[in-house]
């Protein structure tokens, strides 16, 4: 089976803390499954997608953007590769067309690589950030 998907990342952490809806990038996957013999499977994907988030769409609790987001002024941007394969053992027969119920358990091994190109900008004056930092130490 080969399949070919396009869908929307979505990225949460500390400059995302919780969904935006506008911060939904596209994405792609490719996926392929063959079946070597009857119980085993080898599959692997590749996924592509962007990321964006940005310290100004942070609301606070009245709306307005939260004080140490605003003070930071900080977005990041990048995209996302992922690669994985993996080998699966199935014990029943799940593609006998005879029975109504296609099930079987199974076991897999796989492994994955992820990375992630990010860049991170704070429009925030370094100057001032420095000046406020050594008053303060």
């Amino acid at each position: 089976m080969n399949l070919v998907l396009a869908s929307g990342h979505g990225v949460q952490g500390e400059l995302a803390p919780a969904y935006k809806f506008n911060n939904n990038r596209p994405a792609a996957n490719i996926f392929y499954r063959k079946d070597i013999s009857a119980p085993i499977t080898l599959r692997g994907s590749f996924l592509w997608g962007l990321v964006r988030a940005d310290d100004a769409n942070v609301q606070g609790v009245n709306g307005n953007v939260a004080p140490l987001p605003a003070y930071r002024q900080t977005n990041v941007k990048g995209n996302i590769l992922e690669a994985a394969a993996a080998v699966e053992y199935n014990f029943f027969d799940y593609r006998n067309r005879k029975e109504k119920i296609h099930f079987t358990p199974y076991v897999f091994v796989g492994v994955a690589g992820f990375l992630a190109r990010t860049r991170t900008i704070s429009n925030a004056g370094l100057e001032q950030l420095e000046k406020e930092g050594a008053r303060w130490a």
